[in-house]
C-alpha cells in the first residue's frame, strides 16, 4: 500500500453513523413496551430489499464494481495494482431478526464501505483488491438456516438446498429472491480471498461489563439447532385424570427445565441453551395439547465432553407416550 497520507488513518465516524442510522430507518419500528426503536428486516423481505438496494447506491457512489451472485449475495469490489491478485474481503449481511438494532451485520457493511471512502479521500491505492460483502440470510431467521448465504459461497452447503428452503408460509428462499430482483447472475462460488476481516458489535455483555472497548476474535460458537415436535392426544381439561393423560405440552416444559439442567450441571462446558419458540396444539383453554412445537438453540465457545446421545428422553411425570422427534 503506497500512501501520502500519515500512518494512522481514521475513518469518517459522523458519516458512518449517518449511514448506519438512515439504514435502520428501513424496516424499523417502535416497541411500545420498551419506548426503543428497533429494526425488522428479515431476509428477502420488502424491508430487506429497500436496504439492499440502499446499500448498492452507497456502494456505486463510492465507486466499488457490484455484482450480485445466485445466492443474492452483493460484492462491492475496489480493484487494486494487481487486479489477479486474491481479494482483502470485509462485510457482514444486512438481514435482521424480528426485533434487532442497528448495528448487527450492518456495521460490518457500511464499515466497509466507509474504509473504501476514507482511502478513496486520502489517495490510498492498495496492490490487492478489497471487496464489501452482503451475505444473504445469515441470521436464519425466515427460512431457518443461519450463515445460509456465506455457507453456500464457500461450498459447505449446496445452492440447490438453500433456494429450496421455505419460510413458515411456505414461501421458498429461491422465489423469493426471484421476487425481490436479486437471483443475480454470479456464479454463487467464491474464490478464496487473501483474508476476511469483519468489524461487528459484541452480542453478549460480556466486553461492556469488564470496560473493553473492542476485542479481537479467537474462536467461534459452535451451534446446535433442533427443532422437536412432540406428540401426545388431546383431552378434555376438567374431565380426564391426570394419570390417563399424554400431555405434549408438559412434555415440552421438560425439555426446557432439562436443557437449563444440563447448562447447570457444568458438565458440558461453557453450554449455553435457549428454546426461543413454543408452540401448542390445538392451542386452546380446556384441551390438553396434543401436539408441542419447539426449537432449541445450544451454543458453546468450547469443545464440551459430550455424554453417548439419548435417543429419546428418559420417561418422566410428563407421562411421554411418544418420543418427541427432533429434526434438523
Amino acid at each position: 500500500m503506497t500512501s501520502p497520507a500519515a500512518d494512522t488513518i481514521s475513518v469518517d465516524a459522523d458519516r458512518l453513523w449517518r449511514s448506519l442510522m438512515d439504514l435502520a430507518e428501513i424496516g424499523a419500528y417502535d416497541d411500545e413496551r420498551t419506548g426503543l426503536r428497533g429494526v425488522n428486516r428479515l431476509a428477502l423481505t420488502d424491508a430487506d430489499a429497500a436496504g439492499r438496494r440502499r446499500v448498492i447506491a452507497w456502494m456505486e457512489e463510492a465507486g466499488l464494481a457490484v455484482r450480485v451472485d445466485r445466492m443474492g449475495n452483493i460484492y462491492g469490489r475496489r480493484e487494486g495494482t494487481d487486479p489477479t491478485a486474491p481479494p482483502v474481503l470485509t462485510g457482514s449481511h444486512i438481514d435482521s431478526v424480528a426485533t434487532a438494532g442497528a448495528f448487527d451485520g450492518c456495521l460490518g457493511v457500511l464499515g466497509g464501505i466507509e474504509v473504501v471512502r476514507t482511502l478513496d479521500e486520502r489517495g490510498i491505492v492498495t496492490r490487492r483488491p478489497i471487496e464489501v460483502g452482503v451475505f444473504t440470510e445469515e441470521e436464519g431467521v425466515r427460512f431457518g438456516t443461519d450463515m445460509l448465504g456465506s455457507a453456500v459461497a464457500a461450498g459447505r452447503l449446496t445452492l440447490d438446498y438453500a433456494h429450496g428452503l421455505t419460510d413458515r408460509d411456505g414461501r421458498s428462499l429461491g422465489d423469493e429472491l426471484a421476487r425481490t430482483g436479486f437471483d443475480g447472475p454470479a456464479d454463487v462460488r467464491l474464490d478464496p480471498p487473501y483474508a476476511y476481516v469483519e468489524c461487528h458489535i459484541e452480542q453478549g455483555p460480556v466486553l461492556a461489563e469488564n470496560g473493553v472497548g473492542i476485542g479481537v476474535v479467537t474462536g467461534v460458537q459452535g451451534i446446535s439447532w433442533q427443532e422437536i415436535t412432540v406428540h401426545g392426544r388431546a383431552a378434555h381439561a376438567g374431565t380426564t385424570p391426570t394419570q390417563l393423560r399424554a400431555d405434549a405440552g408438559l412434555a415440552a416444559a421438560e425439555i426446557i427445565v432439562r436443557l437449563r439442567a444440563m447448562v447447570d450441571s457444568g458438565e458440558y462446558g461453557e453450554l449455553r441453551a435457549t428454546v426461543g419458540h413454543l408452540t401448542v396444539h390445538p392451542d386452546l383453554t380446556n384441551i390438553v395439547p396434543a401436539r408441542a412445537e419447539l426449537t432449541s438453540t445450544c451454543a458453546t465457545p468450547t469443545t464440551p465432553p459430550w455424554p453417548a446421545p439419548r435417543r429419546t428422553w428418559p420417561r418422566s411425570s410428563a407421562n411421554w407416550r411418544t418420543p418427541g422427534r427432533d429434526s434438523r
